[in-house]
């Protein structure tokens, strides 16, 4: 029969070492769980893209999401590779492309309008777009895939699995 503690001490272990690697930051962009809880409640953004530790990444999911305004973790499964649609909160989040420009397209909703979107992928990788103003309600974006600032957020924004805070 196995003993009951041997998992719970090996799950210990696990979130110890992912906690040591989630807290030392390093040269390729990965973040320390110290800056990953500040930016995480605060509307400061990461510089260009940073990837957050896969140890911190349910933490840093769960305290953006208190902080947006509105939070959405996957696209509906209708779904297209390129075009996406879902609702983030009372928002409809949508995308449609064209070639090389992703056209990002939000309906809001009466209430608390959105400046910032902060993308986050299921690897950890992160980017963030500040918004335009909204007409009539509307607000429209064209992104270029070939652009190095927008592409991140491009790539992001075709991944259903891709996480949305609206901030």
């Amino acid at each position: 029969m196995a003993d009951p503690l041997e998992a719970a001490i090996s799950d210990r272990i696990a979130a110890l070492s992912l906690a040591d690697e989630a807290l030392a930051a390093d040269a390729a962009g990965t973040i320390g769980t110290a800056e990953i809880v500040r930016r995480a409640t605060s509307r400061e953004a990461f510089e260009g893209i940073a990837t957050v530790p896969i140890g911190a990444l349910a933490l840093y999911r769960r305290l953006r999401a208190a902080s947006a305004l509105a939070a959405s973790p996957v696209a509906y499964a209708a779904a297209t590779s390129t075009d996406q649609r879902r609702m983030v909160g009372e928002v409809e989040v949508r995308t449609a492309s064209e070639e090389g420009v992703t056209w990002l397209i939000l309906t809001l909703a009466a209430g608390a309008v959105p400046t910032m979107m902060e993308l986050l992928a299921a690897d950890g990788r992160t980017a963030r777009l500040v918004l335009d103003e909204p007409v009539d309600g509307v607000i429209q974006m064209g992104l270029a895939a070939a652009d190095p600032i927008s592409a991140p957020a491009v790539a992001l924004l075709q991944h259903p699995s891709t996480a949305i805070f609206l901030i």
